[in-house]
């Protein structure tokens, strides 16, 4: 009786830790989605009608900001979260622009997230079908597909000639508007005193793995690595570890073009990007794949996470005030939890966290992980005032600072207790010991 009593206690607690576990995914954006080929013909007014329609019957306020692009928000009690849609006449994507309460960590967002996408991507697939079977779409000549790959070439080009050639053939085509959007973006990159966007200097990276279906045991089911990397002129190759594991990184930053590669075990091959590499902005969020298995035969995703720290409005330190120091920008930290509950199952005995954090100016929310354990902080960092607290394990509130928390230096040792009891289960309690090193 009592063997079965704890194998059912045992069952329990693995579910719950499970659920709690999951409660964080990585972010789930749909690319290139496909639609019906018989409305490759369509004006982007029916198609841009069609998936306003689908997401307003799935609660999102959608509206255009483009030609081709349109903004969805969703919002339910204290949570937000915001899309970009990108779509043409042949596929459209779904991508994440931010959120408010839903655990944005860089790498993962909380699961209802993916699960809002997933309804809005069914809704907008059904009425797009819908409209391809109104009966008002016309049936594709030979002359209409060698204009769709004339656009398919011509989208994908940074060659303002090939554009315009294209414009000059199909200028009164569905993509007109589209392929003049494009000659806009790259007359501006190209007119006098614009540059294009320069990736040189230092990357917050996180990048996590996901393994896939008939993978050896060894490779896991999931890791993540978080680091800096200064992308200097010149070729890149680096190596970083999460506790054992190495990401392998390499690539160009040139004055004509940058490139990175993801590997995963160290020294594969097979990683692949999901879109074109191109980092054109201070933050992005890219993808790759291994269907074919890298050397060791893991496969899987990879999912990447890059944000610039060095540029105005970032992290970077900014110059003390009245003599004071300024803990604004990236710190790495240190964490250890050690349990005091006893040899209780339902507890956590000893767990560290090693990361990089953003201690940028204004509310701070950050979840950090240890393979599956997440150590919650919260904090604000603002000219008068500066605090951080930390919760472990998922959910616990009653985590104390020894001393009072001041960041007053470049190097920083903190402790934290739980006499009492904190997180979900009510009696795991212990200390946290953590260390904050600024990075200059």
């Amino acid at each position: 009786m009592k063997l079965f009593m704890r194998l059912t206690a045992l069952v329990l607690i693995a579910f719950v830790v499970n659920a709690c576990e999951q409660r964080v995914q990585p972010f789930y954006n749909p690319t290139n989605v496909p639609i019906p080929e018989n409305l490759s013909l369509s004006s982007l007014e029916e198609i841009s009608e069609a998936i306003k329609q689908a997401g307003v019957s799935q609660k999102w306020s959608m509206k255009d900001i483009g030609p081709g692009q349109i903004e969805g928000t969703y919002r339910i009690r204290t949570h937000k979260a915001v899309v970009r849609i990108d779509y043409s006449a042949i596929n459209y994507s779904i991508t994440y622009v931010s959120s408010t309460n839903l655990l944005d960590d860089g790498i993962g967002i909380h699961r209802n997230y993916n699960s809002w996408i997933r309804n809005l991507e069914t809704a907008i697939n059904a009425r797009l079908r819908s409209l391809a079977g109104s009966g008002n779409s016309r049936a594709i000549t030979t002359d209409d597909k060698a204009m769709l790959e004339a656009w398919k070439r011509a989208e994908k080009s940074g060659d303002p000639l090939i554009l315009q050639d294209f414009m000059d053939e199909y200028g009164d085509g569905p993509f007109a508007d589209l392929a003049q959007k494009r000659l806009n973006e790259l007359a501006h990159i190209r007119a006098g005193g614009v540059k294009k966007f320069d990736p040189t200097g230092l990357w917050h990276i996180a990048v996590s793995y996901k393994g896939g279906n008939g993978n050896s045991s060894w490779c896991g089911s999931g890791r993540t690595w978080n680091f800096t990397l200064d992308l200097t002129r010149g070729k890149i190759s680096r190596t970083v570890y999460d506790s054992r594991y190495g990401l392998h990184v390499t690539g160009e930053n040139s004055e004509d073009y940058v490139y990175l590669h993801f590997d995963y075990p160290t020294g594969g091959s097979q990683w692949e990007w999901t879109e074109r590499f191109k980092l054109d902005r201070n933050e992005k969020r890219l993808s790759l794949s291994a269907e074919g298995g890298a050397p060791s035969g893991c496969t899987g995703t990879l999912g990447v996470y890059m944000k610039k720290v060095d540029t105005v409005g970032s992290v970077s330190s900014t110059p003390a005030q009245n003599g004071r120091f300024d803990p604004t920008g990236l710190w790495r930290v240190y964490a250890t939890y050690n349990s005091s509950s006893g040899t209780s199952a339902s507890c956590i005995q000893i767990v560290k966290w090693n990361f990089t954090l953003d201690f940028h100016r204004g509310k701070i929310s950050r979840a950090a992980y240890s393979g599956r354990t997440a150590l919650y902080l919260n904090g604000e960092n603002s000219p008068d005032f500066i605090d951080l607290q930390v919760n472990v394990p998922d959910g616990g509130t009653l985590w104390k600072w020894t001393e009072r928390f001041t960041l007053d230096g470049p190097d920083k040792f903190f402790r934290a207790e739980s006499p009492s009891g904190g997180g979900n289960y009510g009696q795991c309690h212990g200390v946290i010991g953590m260390r904050m090193t600024k990075i200059e």
